[in-house]
């Protein structure tokens, strides 16, 4: 399995900007990502409401030994609007 999913623990990106952690979960992500051998692709969710990505986003940003705080809904709302591509 070494090499089929991003790092998540003491990751750059998820103890970065809540919003990259956001716009990957509701856009999905394809391509490199730094410091990993992944070259699979991150299915978009954006399907689900904004309390779920908030939700999952919370989760990976305050576990796995990284220390950033919560996404809101509201910063989840935010990002979608400017993100939509419709």
């Amino acid at each position: 399995m070494a090499g089929m999913f991003p790092p998540l623990a003491k990751s750059e990106w998820v103890n970065g900007s809540e919003e990259r952690v956001v716009r990957i979960l509701l856009h999905g992500l394809t391509g490199p990502i730094p410091g990993s051998e992944v070259k699979d692709i991150m299915v978009p969710m954006g399907s689900n409401k904004d309390e779920w990505i908030a939700d999952v986003a919370s989760y990976v940003r305050i576990n796995f030994g990284n220390t950033a705080g919560v996404v809101t809904p509201e910063q989840v709302a935010a990002v979608r609007a400017t993100t939509s591509k419709g």
